[in-house]
């Protein structure tokens, strides 16, 4: 008899839940896991109910019960700071969990890493590969032989041609287009309906059609606690 494993959801703001619907998604199509709440850094939240979970406490009530079968994921939007706190729980040892709403059509040629969330309606065709904690919002689309770095969030309906590269922890906005062979650097964001024609550097925004650089942050500034 297979085992029964619970799911507990980082992050009780609304990227957070939405994750959670995808994972009563993925229990729905048979997955063996049972929901069983979220966890929250923010105090007034304990106890609470959303959606019909329960915020169980801070996110340390993973290092509590590491040795109980449960899997996690980061359901925190801002990519640095679901960076900081995957990084903190990972040094307890917690298991990842990788949600792919049934509706997202994958081939088999798609490499995922740990804690990737890709959610209802995304299309990826064959060659790619999404780093960990990478989140795909509803309907994000993926080309061929694409490279979408580690903790990237893709927004609702964003668009990436083939054989591009999305650097770790960059920002795609909804309805942005890359198209085919371009990158954008790391610690970037590409504001919505954006259209990149050619590479955007790391740690800059741009934003319209065509994308150009609006402004620039000092290298290393997702390190910052405060930021």
């Amino acid at each position: 008899m297979t085992e029964v494993v619970d799911v507990v959801i980082i992050g009780a703001g609304g990227h957070g839940r939405e994750l959670a619907d995808v994972a009563r998604a993925c229990i729905e199509a048979g997955r063996p896991w049972r929901l069983r709440g979220l966890v929250d850094d923010d105090p007034t939240l304990h106890g609470r109910t959303f959606c019909d979970l329960t915020v169980l406490g801070s996110v340390d009530w993973l290092r509590d019960h590491i040795d109980e079968p449960v899997v996690t994921v980061v359901g925190i939007g801002d990519p640095h700071v679901r960076r900081r706190v995957a990084r903190r729980a990972a040094a307890w040892g917690v298991r990842w969990a990788t949600l792919v709403h049934p509706d997202a059509v994958l081939t088999p040629y798609v490499e995922l890493g740990p804690g990737v969330v890709i959610t209802a309606g995304c299309v990826l065709t064959n060659s790619i590969v999404l780093g960990p904690h990478a989140h795909l919002n509803r309907r994000a689309t993926v080309g061929h032989d694409s490279k979408v770095g580690a903790y990237v969030h893709l927004a609702p309906g964003s668009t990436l041609s083939g054989t591009t590269t999305i650097g770790e922890g960059s920002v795609v906005g909804t309805h942005a287009c890359l198209l085919p062979g371009v990158s954008v650097g790391p610690w970037s964001m590409v504001g919505a309906g954006a259209v990149v024609c050619e590479t955007i550097p790391a740690n800059v925004t741009a934003v319209g059609v065509p994308a150009r650089v609006v402004s620039r942050r000092a290298a290393g500034w997702h390190e910052d606690p405060t930021a």
